[in-house]
């Protein structure tokens, strides 16, 4: 197992709510209004 998978494996909980969010999902998709992503960047 590498490096990177162990950390993964370590907090899989929290890496899956993280990639799993809707705002990534949207992100991703292409769906997400530009106002929040302003909204998230400034």
């Amino acid at each position: 197992m590498g490096f990177a998978e162990e950390l993964r494996n370590s907090c899989a909980e929290d890496w899956d709510a993280a990639v799993g969010h809707g705002f990534v999902n949207r992100l991703l998709v292409g769906s997400l209004r530009d106002s929040v992503l302003r909204h998230y960047l400034i």
